[in-house]
C-alpha cells in the first residue's frame, strides 16, 4: 500500500503542501483600509456651497491626507454633521461630488475643500478650495488667504466665510466653479485652476482660451473650454456690488438665457439677432426661471436639452416667431412644474423630442451619443443602482466596469474621466485603464488604446511612488505585466520594457533562496505563474506569433527570475518544495516556447533541487517535469535522470519515478511522428498501453473533451498531448493525419465493441474527434464526425439502462447542439422526454434543461415554453417537499440552472443572427419569450407556484442562500431586468444588497444581443438589427457590413431620420 501522500490527485498536491509549510501558504499584505474608530472626539459643523451644493459627500482628513472621519452626505442645504476622532491640527474638510442647488453644476467628480482653521462654520467653497490648495502645498494660512485674494480682488478675511454674505464673494463661488467644472477628468484639476487664477486673475475666459490649445488634456476638456469661453466672460462681467442674492439671481438668469440661446442655435439653427426677438428670449428665460424655482439650467447639459426640448414641443413654440413683435410667452410656462422635474434629471429623457438638426439618421456618431447621455444607457442605469451606497469597495469596479463599456463604445475622453474621477483605489483604476485599452486593441483599435495604455502606466508610476516598491502585491505584479504585454501587442517594446523595470527592482531587493519564505514574494510568485501559463497558451493559440510570443517569453522569464529567488519552508520533507514545483512549471513554459537552453537549465535546477535532504516529498512533482524532456527530445536523458536522481530519493522517489514515464509518452509520440510516422507513433502507444484504445485515443488528442452549458468545449491546457502539442508547434498539417488517425480508431470495430458506455463512446471517443476537426480549424469535417458520432449514440440508447440513455443523448445532444446541426435535435429531445422513471431528480432537472436548449434550437417555441414552464413546476414542488437542507439546496441550485439555462439558449438564438447577418423573427420572439419566462420564474409567485426567489430563500444556510441570490440578481440584470434584481437587493441590507446589486450590474454591463461579434451590442427593438455599430470595432470602409443598421431603432415605424423620438415607440 502506497503512503496517503502519494495516493492522493495531483491536484491536491500543493494544497496538502500547505499544510507541511504553512506559514508559506498565508497571504502576504492586503489592500483594505483602516476605518475611523466609531467613538468620535468631536464634531464638525458645516457647509458646502457654491450656492448650496446638496449630495456632496464630506470627510475631514489630516494634514497627511488620512482620513480622521467617515464619509457623510450634505443634505438640500449643502449642510453636514461630521464626527470625527483624532488631532484636527492642520486639518481639511474635502467634499466630494454633489449639485449646485443653484446653478444646476454638478460636481461629480470633482472635489472642494477647506482648511478647518479658523473656519468656524465648516464653509466649503470653490474659494476655500484655493486656499486649501495652497495650504496643502506648505503656505501657511495666512500667506495662502494673502495670495488669494489678491489674485481674486477681495478682502482676505471673506475667504472662509459662506458665499451668502457678500456679492463679490458669491460671484467669484460661481465663476470659479463653472471653470472648475471644465476640468473635470483631468489629473490635478485643482492645480490647473491655481494656474489660471494666478496667470490671469479673474479673467477665467482667457485661461479657458489658453488652456484650450494645451494637448495634454483631454480632448473632450480641450473642447469644453473652448465652447464656455463665451459663458465665462458673460458671468465675469456681470454686477457684483449688489447683495450675493442678487449676484446669484443674475447669475442664474443668465444661465438660463445662455441655455436657451445655445440650443437654438446648435440644434435648430436660429439665433435671436433682432432686438425683438432678443427681448422676447429674455422673457421667455425668464419664465423658465421662475418655473424652475429661480435655478439656472447648465447649456448643453441633459438637464438643460431636457429643458428646452420640452418647452419647445409641450408650448408649441416657434423660434421664427420670435422675431413677432406679437410674440407672447405662453401662459402656464412659468408655474409649470415639469420643469423643475426635468430640471434635476441628469440623462437625457427619450420622450423629449429632437429639434430638426438634432435627428439621428444613420449618423452613429449621433446615435452612440444620444444612447449613451440617455436614461437607457446601461451604465447610468448601472449607477442608478447603487444610489445611496457610497463604498467604494462596490463602486469603484463598478465604474471601472462602466469605463470599459465606454472605451469599446469609443468615449476613450468619457472613459478616462470616470476612471479618474469616480474610481478611488489606484490598483483598481490602474486595472480599469489597463482593460480599456486592451479591450480595443483586440479589436485592432491600436492608437486609442495606446491613449489608455499611457494613463495606466502614468497612474502605475504615480502610485509606486506613493505606496514604495517594497510595498507592492501581487495585484500590482499582475497590473505591470499585464501592461507590458499590452505594450507589446501595441508594438512598443520600449514601453514594455519601462512598464516592467519595478518588478525586476523588486526582485533585485528581495530574492533570497537561501532565506525564509516571504508571504508577499511567495503571493507575487503564484500570481506570475498563473499569467505566465496563460500567455503561453495564448501564444500557442496563436501560432507562437508576436506579439503573443514576446508576451509569452517576457512573462516567462520574469517568473524565472523570481522563482530562482523564492525562499524556503521550515520543514524536513518540504524545504523547497514551492521553489520545485514552480521551476517544473516554467521549465515547461521554456519548453513550449522553444527556448531549450532555459528549458534544460531549468530541468537541472530542479534534480538540485530534488536531492537537497530537507525536499524529499517534492518528488510527486517529477510528473510536472517529464514533458519538459519529451520537448527537448531528450528521452535517454530522463531515464538516466528517473533511475539516478528520483527513484533513490525517500519515501516516494521510485513511486514518483514510475509516474512521471506516463508522463512523458504523447511527446514521445510526437517525437515518433515528426522523425518517422503517425503509424510509428501509435505503434509506440500500442506498445505501451496495450489494448487500453480508450488511453491511446486520449494521448492521441487532448485532456479533456465536455462541452460546456455556454456552449464552448473545455480542453486541458496544461497537459499537453499530441494534437495539442503539434497544433502548439504549428505543425497542423501533422495533427490533421493524427486526427484521421485518431478517428480511424474510434470507429474501428475493436474500439467500438469494446467501448459501449457514453463517457467512453461518445463523449471521450467520438464526440472529442469532431471537436478535435473544430479546434484545427477544420468545421466542415467537425460537423461531418458529429453527425456519425449522434448516429451511433443512437444506436446504443436501446440496449442501455436509464441513467446510461440519459447520458448517451446528452452527449449526442450537446454536440448536435453545440454543431447547429438541428436536424437530429427534435429525435433526442422527444427521446429524452420519454426519461422519467429511474432518474433522480437532479437528473430529470438536467433533461429538462438540455431539452430547452434542443427545443428552442429548433425554434420549437411552444415546445420550449412548455418545457420551462413544467421544470418551473416541477422545481416548486421539489422545494415544497425538501425535508433536509441538503434538498432545499439542490433545489435552489437547480432553480440558479435553469435561469442560466434560459439565458445560454436566447444567446444563441440572438448569436445565429450575429454570424448570418439576417435576423430571422421567430429566433428572436423565442429568445425574447424565453427571456421573459425566466424573469416570471425569478420573482413571481403564483398560486401554484414559488418563484426562484421564494426557492432560495427557504435554505438555511445563510451563506449559500446569499450567494444563491447574488447569482439569482445577476441574471436578472443580464436580462434587463433591474428592476426585478433592485427587487432582489432590497430584501436584504448592507453588504449582502450591496453584493446584489453589483452582480445585478456585471449582468446587465455583459448584455450583449449580437454575441459572437465585437460588430454591435444594442438592439433596442430587438429586431436583429444593430442601433449602432461599435465605434471600436467598425467595419472596413467600402465594405458592406455582414449586420444591416436598423432604419427605425424603436421600431414605431418612423425611420430614423425624421423621427423626433428616435427610442420611444410609444411617444408618437
Amino acid at each position: 500500500m502506497l503512503p496517503f501522500y502519494a495516493r492522493v490527485p495531483r491536484a491536491l498536491i500543493p494544497s496538502l503542501l500547505c499544510l507541511f509549510m504553512l506559514q508559506g501558504c498565508l497571504g502576504g499584505g492586503s489592500d483594505s483600509q483602516e476605518r475611523p474608530d466609531s467613538q468620535p472626539d468631536g464634531t464638525v459643523n458645516g457647509q458646502v456651497l457654491d450656492p448650496p451644493i446638496r449630495g456632496a459627500l464630506v470627510k475631514l482628513v489630516s494634514a497627511e491626507g488620512d482620513a480622521l472621519s467617515s464619509l457623510v452626505r450634505t443634505d438640500d442645504d449643502g449642510r453636514f454633521s461630521l464626527p470625527y476622532r483624532g488631532t484636527v491640527t492642520g486639518a481639511r474638510l474635502v467634499a466630494t461630488g454633489g449639485q449646485d442647488s443653484g446653478t444646476g453644476l454638478s460636481f461629480q467628480g470633482l472635489s472642494l475643500s477647506a482648511p478647518l482653521t479658523d473656519n468656524p462654520n465648516g464653509i466649503v467653497t470653490p474659494v476655500t478650495t484655493l486656499v486649501a490648495h495652497l495650504t496643502a502645498q506648505g503656505f501657511s494660512l495666512d500667506s495662502a488667504r494673502q495670495r488669494v485674494a489678491a489674485r481674486l480682488g477681495l478682502d482676505a478675511s471673506l475667504l472662509l466665510a459662506s458665499p451668502k454674505e457678500h456679492g463679490g464673494l458669491q460671484h467669484r463661488a460661481v465663476l470659479l466653479a463653472h471653470f472648475q467644472t471644465l476640468l473635470r477628468g483631468e489629473q490635478n484639476p485643482e492645480d490647473l485652476l491655481w494656474q489660471a487664477v494666478t496667470e490671469y486673475d479673474t479673467d477665467l475666459a482667457a485661461a479657458a482660451r489658453a488652456l484650450a490649445g494645451n494637448d495634454t488634456l483631454l480632448g473632450s476638456t480641450q473642447q469644453r473650454l473652448t465652447d464656455n469661453a463665451d459663458l465665462l466672460d458673460t458671468l465675469a462681467a456681470l454686477d457684483d456690488s449688489g447683495s450675493a442674492e442678487q449676484v446669484l439671481g443674475l447669475a442664474t438668469r443668465t444661465l438660463v438665457m445662455r441655455t436657451l440661446e445655445r440650443y437654438l442655435s446648435q440644434s435648430l439653427d436660429y439665433t435671436p439677432d433682432t432686438e425683438t426677438a432678443r427681448s422676447h428670449l429674455e422673457h421667455l428665460a425668464e419664465a423658465v426661471w421662475a418655473a424652475n424655482h429661480q435655478r439656472g439650467l447648465q447649456p448643453a447639459s441633459a438637464a438643460g436639452l431636457n429643458v428646452v426640448r420640452y418647452l419647445l414641443n409641450q408650448y408649441g413654440i416657434d423660434p421664427e416667431g420670435l422675431d413677432q413683435v406679437d410674440f407672447q410667452i405662453p401662459a402656464g410656462i412659468g408655474a409649470d412644474q415639469n420643469i423643475p422635474l426635468l430640471a434635476n434629471r441628469d440623462a437625457i429623457d427619450p420622450s423629449q423630442a429632437l429639434g430638426s438638426r438634432e435627428r439621428l439618421g444613420d449618423d452613429q456618431d449621433a446615435r452612440r451619443a444620444y444612447f449613451f447621455r440617455s436614461e437607457l444607457s446601461p451604465y447610468y442605469r448601472s449607477e442608478r443602482l447603487f444610489e445611496g451606497v457610497y463604498d467604494d469597495n462596490y463602486l469603484d469596479p463598478l465604474y471601472a466596469a462602466i469605463a470599459e463599456g465606454q472605451a469599446r463604445a469609443g468615449l476613450l475622453d468619457d472613459a478616462t474621466r470616470t476612471l479618474r474621477t469616480q474610481v478611488f483605489s489606484p490598483r483598481e483604476r490602474i486595472a480599469a485603464f489597463r482593460k480599456a485599452g486592451q479591450a480595443l486593441l483586440k479589436q485592432g483599435q491600436v492608437a486609442p488604446a495606446l491613449t489608455l495604455l499611457d494613463r495606466a502606466r502614468d497612474e502605475f508610476e504615480t502610485y509606486l511612488e506613493g505606496v514604495g516598491i517594497r510595498n507592492i502585491v501581487s495585484a500590482d505584479a499582475e497590473n505591470a505585466l499585464n501592461l507590458v504585454g499590452d505594450y507589446l501587442e501595441a508594438g512598443r517594446p520600449d514601453l514594455a520594457e519601462a512598464a516592467l523595470a519595478p518588478l525586476y527592482d523588486y526582485v533585485d531587493l528581495y530574492a533570497d533562496p537561501d532565506g525564509g519564505l516571504q508571504g508577499p514574494y511567495y503571493n507575487i510568485n503564484g500570481a506570475l505563474v498563473d499569467l505566465a501559463e496563460a500567455q503561453v497558451q495564448e501564444a500557442e493559440n496563436n501560432g507562437l506569433r508576436d506579439p503573443y510570443y514576446q508576451q509569452a517569453l517576457t512573462s516567462t522569464t520574469l517568473l524565472q527570475r523570481w522563482t530562482d529567488g523564492l525562499g524556503r519552508q521550515n520543514n524536513t520533507l518540504t524545504c523547497a518544495a514551492i521553489r520545485t514545483q514552480y521551476t517544473a512549471r516554467y521549465a515547461a513554459l521554456f519548453a513550449r516556447l522553444g527556448v531549450h537552453d532555459e528549458a534544460q537549465a531549468a530541468t537541472e535546477t530542479f534534480a538540485a533541487l530534488l536531492q537537497e535532504p530537507c525536499n524529499g516529498y517534492s518528488t510527486t512533482f517529477t510528473y510536472m517535469i517529464a514533458p519538459v524532456y519529451g520537448y527537448l527530445e531528450d528521452f535517454e536523458g530522463f531515464e538516466r535522470f528517473l533511475n539516478n536522481v528520483v527513484t533513490p530519493i525517500p519515501p516516494l522517489g521510485a513511486y514518483s519515478a514510475g509516474d512521471a514515464r506516463k508522463s512523458i509518452r504523447a511527446q514521445q509520440a510526437v517525437a515518433l511522428i515528426k522523425s518517422d510516422s503517425v503509424q510509428a507513433a501509435t505503434d509506440y502507444l500500442s506498445e505501451q498501453l496495450g489494448d487500453d484504445l480508450a488511453a491511446q485515443l486520449n494521448l492521441l488528442t487532448f485532456g479533456g473533451g465536455g462541452i460546456q452549458e455556454d456552449d464552448d468545449y473545455e480542453m486541458n491546457s496544461v497537459n499537453r498531448y499530441v494534437i495539442n502539442t503539434l497544433h502548439d508547434q504549428n505543425r497542423d498539417d501533422l495533427a490533421h493525419l493524427v486526427s484521421e488517425a485518431a478517428w480511424e480508431l474510434v470507429t474501428s470495430e475493436a474500439y467500438e465493441n469494446r467501448y459501449q458506455t457514453a463517457k467512453q463512446a461518445i463523449e471521450q471517443g467520438c464526440r472529442k474527434l469532431a471537436i478535435a476537426s473544430e479546434y484545427l480549424g477544420n468545421l466542415t469535417q467537425a460537423r461531418q464526425r458529429m453527425a456519425v458520432c449522434a448516429q451511433r449514440a443512437l444506436a446504443l440508447v436501446d440496449g442501455a439502462g436509464t441513467v446510461e440513455r440519459y447520458n448517451l443523448l446528452r452527449f449526442a445532444g450537446e454536440g448536435l447542439y453545440h454543431f447547429d446541426l438541428s436536424e437530429g435535435l427534435p429525435e433526442i429531445a422527444a427521446r429524452l422526454g420519454d426519461l422519467t422513471a429511474g432518474l433522480s431528480q437532479e437528473d430529470r432537472t438536467k433533461v429538462q434543461r438540455l431539452r430547452l436548449r434542443l427545443l428552442a434550437a429548433t425554434n420549437n417555441t411552444d415546445a420550449a415554453l412548455n418545457v420551462f414552464a413544467q421544470a418551473h413546476s416541477d422545481l416548486s414542488a421539489r422545494a415544497k417537499a425538501a425535508g433536509e437542507e441538503t434538498e432545499r439546496a439542490g433545489a435552489a441550485t437547480a432553480s440558479r440552472e435553469l435561469l442560466m439555462t434560459a439565458g445560454y439558449a436566447a444567446d444563441k438564438l440572438r448569436g445565429r443572427t450575429a454570424a448570418r447577418g439576417q435576423p430571422d423573427e421567430q429566433e428572436l420572439l423565442l429568445a425574447g419569450a424565453l427571456e421573459d419566462a425566466a424573469i416570471r420564474f425569478a420573482v413571481n409567485d403564483d398560486d401554484a407556484n414559488l418563484s426562484a426567489f421564494a426557492i432560495i430563500q427557504r435554505v438555511n444556510s445563510l451563506s449559500t442562500r446569499n450567494s444563491s441570490l447574488v447569482d439569482l440578481a445577476g441574471y436578472l440584470g443580464g436580462f434587463d431586468a433591474l428592476e426585478q434584481a433592485k427587487s432582489v437587493a432590497n430584501a436584504a441590507q448592507g453588504q449582502a444588497r450591496y453584493d446584489r446589486l453589483a452582480k445585478a450590474a456585471d449582468g446587465l454591463a455583459a448584455r450583449d444581443l449580437f454575441p459572437g461579434t465585437d460588430l454591435a451590442t444594442f438592439d433596442f427593438d430587438l429586431d436583429g438589427r444593430p442601433d449602432f455599430f461599435n465605434a471600436s470595432a467598425q467595419p472596413e470602409p467600402g465594405t458592406d457590413p455582414p449586420l444591416t443598421l436598423d432604419d427605425d431603432i424603436d421600431g414605431d415605424g418612423i425611420t430614423d431620420d425624421v423621427d423626433p423620438t428616435p427610442y420611444c415607440g410609444s411617444c408618437g
